[in-house]
């Protein structure tokens, strides 16, 4: 008789459980930037448009067409690609648990998948490749764990496939990413140093020839999409958008300084700002009291350097480290995502070699109750909007479950059934906001909303990108060409970060244009849309 064990049985009521706390409140509201920022980049793939050379983007194109191809066999609406998105924040977690269960071996690694879908509750991450993107490079570290275990070499081939797969969703992540693993592949590679059989320069070779299969594997991974890339698009063009704005103008333009939990303005805001205080520099505590922990039982000969244990911790501690690239530019919670669950394994540590009740994992356990305890506040507030009278339904071809506030909501409603009523269904459209001199975000998941597609090559609105004088002058001239009789503006709160995001450039091309050429006709709430003057 086929018998199923009990771990199974408690993992599918875990999984089953933790997708139907993800679903809950999951239609309430939509991140008009980020979130539509995937929806609207995947539906210009499905309309034939390429990354980069069509539409103006940082991101990696992989992930485009992933979710295109996503949309393309289940439907596009935004219900198909936010199932999806939790559903790939589970495997995240179960994921992440299984790298911790491998390292220790020990039922503390059960706290980790519950503390992730908390977490991935309250960020969400829809229609974005950031959790895809750790997926495949912890599927790369799993593989490093085996070779370490195993020390087959066909191990390192699977990690830089995996590797080289992350960079189609997250090339700058994979990016730095490689010089963890490659260095943690080289170095354990090496012979053990007591093994006369090899002089010095033979162990550095052994481990450098383990460091090449690794790049090699990744680097043919990767080639397809960028034989894709370079064979469509020109290569300055596409160096400009993936490498040298991330580098030289992203940071000016989304910079954050790091969570000051010492300024807050009243109590009501002091549980926000340390809430992501703890999110953020909890990481680093860890990631040095697990180093310390190391070097101890190091000395007392209870963990042997060189050993797979050894390996598997440093290695997550680089990872850890590496990621933290994520969030020293943009210095909040949500950026601190990726090195926060590494940080979940290493806890761990401290749980296993230490005193049950001792001070310290008293103090860790009660912050960890207190990072889950927001987002479950968070959960069960978005369950409410969800229902309240304050929310209403979108009406929209792509989603028949959206609800948002009110306000948005009619607008939306609004231009959509005179959009509906008026212009042919291919037509295209142009979404900016009302100050297009002072960019921070645009509404970029109205395209999606509306299932149109953008005018303009720089539908996302990008600081730093779409209010220079050259881009403005293109958008100018797309409107004409592409004879958009149609456009709408909205609204949008710059919140004056500390970056270039809140200077305006003084560059009023196109809003001149746009105040020159057409005229209001609807103006309701955040929104206005306009019609040519002729």
């Amino acid at each position: 008789m086929f018998k199923v064990k009990k771990s199974n049985i408690i993992l599918i009521i875990a999984i089953i459980i933790s997708f139907i706390y993800l679903y809950l409140g999951a239609f309430s509201g939509i991140n008009i930037y980020d979130e539509g920022n995937g929806l609207v980049g995947s539906l210009r793939v499905l309309n034939g448009d390429m990354p980069i050379r069509d539409f103006w983007t940082l991101y990696s194109p992989g992930w485009y067409y992933f979710l295109a191809g996503i949309q393309g066999i289940f439907g596009s609406s935004i219900e198909t690609v936010r199932i999806f998105s939790m559903l790939l924040m589970i495997l995240l977690a179960l994921l992440t648990g299984y790298l911790a269960k491998n390292i220790y071996k020990d039922r503390y690694y059960y706290i980790i998948f519950p503390i992730i879908i908390i977490l991935a509750g309250h960020f969400t991450f829809y229609a974005r490749a950031l959790p895809i993107g750790i997926i495949s490079i912890f599927i790369s570290a799993y593989m490093i764990f085996k070779y370490f275990e195993h020390r087959n070499k066909s191990y390192i081939i699977f990690s830089g496939i995996a590797l080289g797969l992350a960079a189609y969703f997250r090339h700058e992540m994979a990016g730095y990413i490689y010089g963890a693993e490659f260095w943690a592949i080289f170095f354990s590679s090496m012979p053990a140093k007591e093994n006369e059989t090899h002089t010095f320069r033979q162990r550095i070779i052994i481990g450098f020839g383990h460091g090449v299969l690794f790049t090699l594997a990744a680097a043919i991974a990767f080639a397809p999409l960028a034989l894709l890339l370079i064979s469509n698009i020109e290569f300055s063009q596409l160096i400009d958008s993936l490498v040298l704005f991330p580098i030289k103008e992203f940071g000016s333009y989304r910079a954050l300084a790091f969570p000051n939990p010492f300024h807050f303005s009243s109590l009501k805001s002091l549980i926000p700002i340390l809430w992501e205080s703890a999110i953020f520099y909890l990481p680093i505590v860890i990631i040095v009291l697990t180093a310390l922990q190391m070097y101890k039982r190091v000395r007392k000969k209870e963990l042997k350097v060189n050993g797979p244990i050894f390996w598997k911790k440093m290695l997550i501690i680089n990872l850890g480290l590496n990621f933290y690239n994520q969030a020293l530019v943009r210095s909040d919670a949500e950026h601190a995502f990726a090195v926060f669950i590494c940080t979940l394994i290493l806890i761990i540590d401290l749980f296993v070699y230490s005193k049950k009740y001792s001070l310290r994992n008293i103090a860790i356990s009660l912050v960890l109750l207190f990072v889950i305890s927001f987002p479950l506040a968070k959960k069960i507030s978005s369950i409410k909007s969800y229902f309240s009278a304050e929310t209403e339904y979108v009406k929209s071809d792509n989603t028949s479950k959206l609800r948002i506030n009110n306000e948005d909501a009619k607008a939306i409603n609004t231009i959509n059934d005179y959009i509906k009523s008026n212009l042919p269904k291919d037509t295209k459209i142009f979404i900016g906001t009302y100050d297009n001199d002072l960019l921070y975000i645009n509404d970029i998941a109205l395209y999606y909303l509306l299932d149109r597609i953008p005018a303009t090559y720089y539908h996302e609105m990008h600081p730093g990108a779409a209010n220079t004088e050259q881009a403005q002058r293109q958008i100018v001239k797309e409107l004409k060409s592409n004879s958009i009789d149609y456009l709408i503006l909205r609204k949008i709160d710059n919140p004056m970060e500390n970056n270039k995001s809140a200077i305006s450039t003084k560059l009023n091309i196109l809003d001149n244009y746009i105040d020159n050429s057409y005229i209001t006709i609807i103006e309701i709430g955040n929104y206005k849309l306009l019609k040519i003057n002729l």
